[in-house]
């Protein structure tokens, strides 16, 4: 399929899109507090030396087809 086709895949389908406020639960993580206007969705963030993960539950609200919230990002070095 060409790309711009009404037929081809779209790139935004498998994106998410999540905004809120992280509460500190214990050492290294965080719960995402909820919004009363948007579903429920829990988000923890968990913090090692060397990456942060999300893990996400519930979320589905926020993401398109195909996509996660869930995540694992290098952390950088100073």
């Amino acid at each position: 399929m060409e790309p711009g086709s009404p037929y081809a895949p779209s790139s935004a389908c498998r994106a998410c899109s999540f905004e809120g406020t992280l509460a500190p639960q214990g050492t290294n993580e965080w719960r995402s507090v909820p919004n009363p206007d948007s579903p429920e969705c829990k988000l923890v963030l968990e913090q090692t030396k060397d990456t942060i993960t999300v893990t996400a539950s519930s979320c589905e609200y926020y993401c398109g087809a195909r996509a996660s919230l869930d995540s694992e990002f290098a952390r950088r070095r100073r």
